[in-house]
C-alpha cells in the first residue's frame, strides 16, 4: 500500500452532516435574505450541485457550478452573488463548527503515516471551494499541507460516487488504485473505490447510510479501531 485517501466530513471532521447541512443553509440564505426567500436560494443551489455531481466533461467543478447557477440567479446578478458566497465563506460559515462533536485530533496519525512514506488524500467531495475547505480542516488542526492533495470544486473535475474522481486522485499522486485505502462514512459514496480494486474502511461514529445502497467495506470500525489499524501499517519504500 502506497496511499491512504481519507474523506473530510463525518470522517476527519466529527460533524454530523444531517446537522451540517441545515446549518450551511440557514448561514448562506442569511446573505441573500434581501433577494430573495431562503428556499429559493436552496432550491437553486441544488439544482447547480445536482448539474455538477452528474457532469461527465473535462469543466472543472466551479466551472459546472456558476454555469448551472448563472441563468438561475440571473447574469445580471451573478458576480454579486459570488462575493455574497465569498463573504459567506469568510464570515458566518465558521458558525458551523459549533456543530462539531469533541473528538481526539487525526493530526497524530496523519504525521505517523507521512513518516511512513505514505502518500495522504484529503479526498473530501469537491462540492466546497477551496476557501470553505481550508476552514474545516482548520477547526480540527489540519491544513493543506498535511496531505499530497486536497480536492476542491477549483481544481476537480468530477464529483463523489464518480469513478472518474477517484481516478483523477489516483493519476495526480502516481498511485495505482490497488495500491490505496479509503478511509470514510459513507457507505456508498466513499466505498464504490473498490470498484477499480481500491481497499476501504468504513468508519462508524458518523456513519451515512447513502440513499445510494451499501457497498461492502473492507474493514470496518469506529474512528478508534480505525486509527489503530492505521497504526499497523508498515513502513513503505518511500519513508521520510
Amino acid at each position: 500500500m502506497k496511499a491512504i485517501l481519507f474523506d473530510l466530513d463525518g470522517t476527519l471532521l466529527p460533524i454530523n452532516m444531517d446537522d451540517f447541512e441545515s446549518l450551511y443553509f440557514k448561514g448562506l440564505s442569511s446573505n441573500f435574505m434581501d433577494w430573495m426567500h431562503p428556499k429559493e436560494l436552496i432550491e437553486m443551489v441544488w439544482k447547480a450541485t445536482v448539474a455538477m455531481v452528474m457532469s461527465q466533461d473535462d469543466r472543472t467543478n466551479e466551472e459546472v457550478f456558476f454555469e448551472a447557477f448563472t441563468p438561475l440567479i440571473g447574469e445580471d446578478r451573478l458576480e454579486e452573488a459570488k462575493k455574497r458566497f465569498e463573504n459567506f465563506y469568510l464570515g458566518s460559515f465558521s458558525d458551523l463548527k459549533k456543530a462539531l462533536y469533541p473528538t481526539p485530533s487525526w493530526k497524530p496519525i496523519l504525521k505517523e503515516l507521512r513518516g511512513k512514506g505514505y502518500k495522504l488524500v484529503c479526498a473530501t467531495n469537491p462540492i466546497f471551494p477551496r476557501i470553505a475547505t481550508q476552514q474545516r480542516l482548520s477547526w480540527i488542526g489540519l491544513d493543506f499541507e498535511d496531505f499530497e492533495l486536497v480536492t476542491t470544486f477549483e481544481s476537480s473535475k468530477a464529483c463523489k460516487p464518480q469513478l472518474k474522481y477517484y481516478q483523477d486522485i489516483f493519476g495526480f499522486i502516481g498511485v495505482h488504485p490497488h495500491e490505496a485505502i479509503m478511509v470514510g462514512n459513507d457507505t456508498f459514496e466513499d466505498t464504490v473505490v473498490s470498484h477499480l480494486g481500491t481497499q476501504t474502511f468504513l468508519v462508524t461514529n458518523y456513519i451515512k447510510e447513502s440513499s445510494k445502497g451499501s457497498i461492502p467495506t473492507t474493514y470496518r470500525g469506529d474512528r478508534d479501531e480505525c486509527i489503530e489499524f492505521l497504526k499497523q501499517l508498515p513502513t513503505t519504500g518511500e519513508q521520510q
